[in-house]
């Protein structure tokens, strides 16, 4: 038996900086960096923090490997940039992921980090100490970098991966890990204060400094010698290994060992090119991107090998015991889905820009959950229908949308500003795509969403769309007490069963959204919550994930401020629908305007249907979806129904600018 993967899982953040974006910074282009790097673009942190994202990565290896998260008796995280000294960033990760009986603690050794911690678990493993346990590499390293310092600013960047691992048949064959404090100062950042009232000396900046022809000639020479030493201790040759899955660092030092290792560059897979240097989690996002695309075959020999700060480097050789055709779809996921959507094929052609104009097309906005600082900027600066936007709702409601969309604050996660906000910015990036010509024939949104789909459809202006959001926000957020109740994500449990357990609960729980085939959430009382996640899990559910939500949405406990909505709504204009749209309530079209105040006012504390809302529109005739707002989830959940049904669609994205010439490149 050896200590083996049985699961992976990844996260990256949404925000996405390219080259280009670089170039307004510091001095340099997007081919210096891509000729000196392999880098070509990198996710970047806005308000997600280290254990956000080493949680999210964990939520998908523990699903990944199909276990209850009670079985892991051990966590290790591996981090250098942890958004807080105490509690460690694996405490915190066991509490967010259920992981009640798991030893936890962190390890700090850079971008080796990964390798080191995926050591440590081998000979807690080995020793008996424990029987399963989750391995995380995680950083946000955008927040150590000095954005003005063209050496740095352009390789790091920011994810997590994770990996559960135990004892099986197929694992570690191998391991080494070796350090050199004496070469420590040629990558080094110096993280808090180390002064107190007594030693008041200036203090170096908080910053990564790197002497970078120094680090890559130790990569260049170590990485091979440790390889070297690995598969002797393993009595093999580099002949036999399937795979070497380098820490990212740069392009140049991977091609580098590749060609003094005398070993294809094909046997090297990369990622860095759109993920940055992203230090000890970059193994991790690598292996669990080969897992999930089905290109690790069981029985592969693996090498596993990271290099960096301190200086550190380590390798393992293991023999891959998953099946490639048992990868399992991404878990819910309640702030962001980063499962690709379907890839848009650019027609060029006459005849084809004929066909494509023939497509039935649905606009379709995200609910709450999806938002992130940031949002909606790049069309602020670029688009004056989308700056009217803004300026028209920081007027109609009194709140300075600027600040509460662009600029780091907690607001943007607070109800009653979270509503107002993505609203605000979903009918900001509309004005961009309308002008781009693109019309739809069908418009949907998810909870929240279904507001901007109104406006989209020409049911209500925005001004007084943007008023009413900003109501039902408030009243959202006041009519439960924070903590009385609560929601949770049931995966891969169909929906009577679902209803037959929530029904005989004592106490308010029931089913509040019918996302996808395989993910429904449920909302209510917490402690009924929790005792239906207990009782479900007994009835067949592959996992019950709590979410972190400020109230139980789309439940009878909110139906006080549903009934305040319809008083507000009393006097708001409701014109003709020009668009057809589909409502959460019925999952299906309105067909009378005079339906849409009742139906609003329902929907707070009814079950939201988007299942059935798209499978309205697949009906309809519906062949593409433009997803327009915040992060991918809408999309993921459409390509999940539609190949329940044996549909094929295309799924385009507007959440950045640049996904405008996406739009006009496949609709145009």
């Amino acid at each position: 038996m050896a200590t083996g993967i049985i699961g992976t899982g990844s996260f990256l953040p949404p925000t996405v900086i390219d080259n280009n974006d670089l170039a307004k910074l510091v001095k340099t282009d997007d081919e210096w960096i891509r000729e000196h790097t392999g880098i070509a673009s990198r996710h970047i942190a806005t308000d997600e923090v280290t254990s956000f994202m080493g949680a999210q990565a964990a939520i998908e290896a523990i699903d990944n490997a199909g276990i209850d998260p009670k079985e892991i008796d051990l966590i290790v995280f591996a981090t250098v940039s942890p958004e807080r000294a105490t509690p460690s960033m694996a405490c915190i990760v066991q509490d967010k992921v259920g992981a009640v009986n798991a030893t936890c603690f962190d390890i700090n050794a850079a971008c080796s980090g990964f390798v080191y911690a995926l050591q440590t678990v081998d000979a807690y493993i080995r020793a008996g100490f424990a029987k399963t346990a989750l391995v995380i590499g995680a950083e946000t390293l955008s927040k150590m970098v000095d954005w003005k310092d063209r050496s740095t600013c352009i390789l790091f960047a920011d994810g997590a991966g994770a990996a559960v691992v135990k004892d099986t048949e197929y694992g570690i064959i191998s391991s080494v890990t070796r350090s050199d404090g004496s070469m420590g100062m040629s990558l080094k950042c110096k993280d808090r204060s180390t002064r107190n009232f007594l030693n008041r000396k200036k203090e170096d900046k908080h910053y990564i400094q790197m002497i970078g022809p120094d680090i890559f000639k130790f990569a260049v020479r170590k990485v091979p010698a440790c390889i070297d030493v690995l598969l002797e201790r393993a009595n093999m040759t580099k002949d036999d290994v399937d795979y070497f899955v380098l820490h990212q660092a740069n392009s140049r030092i991977v091609a580098s060992v590749s060609k003094k290792m005398q070993v294809p560059i094909e046997k090297f897979p990369m990622n860095i090119e759109y993920t940055g240097n992203t230090s000890g989690a970059s193994i991790p996002i690598l292996l669990d991107e080969l897992n999930r695309e089905g290109k690790l075959k069981k029985g592969d020999k693996i090498v596993l090998c990271g290099f960096g700060g301190g200086l550190t480097w380590g390798a393992h050789l293991l023999v891959w015991g998953l099946d490639s055709d048992n990868v399992k779809e991404d878990t819910f996921n309640e702030v962001a889905d980063e499962e690709k959507p379907e890839e848009i094929a650019v027609e060029t052609s006459t005849e084809e820009t004929k066909e494509n104009n023939m497509k039935k097309i649905a606009f379709m906005f995200p609910g709450q959950g999806a938002q992130y600082v940031g949002m909606g900027k790049e069309f602020y600066d670029n688009n004056a229908s989308s700056k009217e936007v803004f300026e028209k709702a920081s007027e109609a409601t009194g709140l300075d949308l600027k600040h509460i969309c662009f600029e780091e604050n907690e607001d943007i996660n607070i109800t009653e500003y979270t509503q107002i906000a993505m609203l605000t910015t979903e009918i900001a990036m509309l004005k961009a795509v309308e002008e781009l010509g693109v019309k739809a024939s069908v418009t949907g949104g998810l909870s929240l969403g279904e507001y901007a789909a109104l406006v989209a459809s020409g049911v209500m202006d925005f001004e007084d769309c943007a008023k009413v959001v900003r109501k039902r926000g408030i009243y959202m957020q006041d009519e439960v007490p924070v903590g009385k109740g609560g929601m949770a994500a049931i995966i891969a449990l169909d929906a009577d069963k679902i209803n037959e357990v929530c029904s005989g609960i004592d106490g308010i729980v029931g089913i509040a959204n019918y996302n996808c085939p395989g993910q429904i959430a449920i909302s209510g009382e917490k402690e009924a919550v929790d005792k239906a996640c207990e009782l479900l899990k007994e009835a067949g559910a592959k996992r019950c994930i709590p979410l972190n939500v400020s109230g139980p949405f789309h439940s009878p406990m909110l139906k006080g401020a549903g009934d305040k909505l319809a008083d507000e709504l009393k006097d708001v204009d409701i014109k003709d629908i020009a668009i057809p749209y589909v409502t959460n309530v019925t999952g299906d079209f309105v067909k009378d305007k005079n339906d849409v105040k009742k139906l609003l006012a329902n929907q707070v504390s009814n079950s939201v249907r988007w299942i059935q809302c798209v499978e309205a529109m697949l009906n309809d005739g519906v062949d593409t979806f433009v997803e327009i707002g915040p992060g991918k989830t809408l999309s993921s959940f459409v390509k999940k129904i539609a190949k329940e049904h044996d549909k094929e669609v295309t799924i385009v994205n507007v959440d950045k600018y640049e996904d405008l010439d996406k739009v006009k490149e496949a609709l145009c």
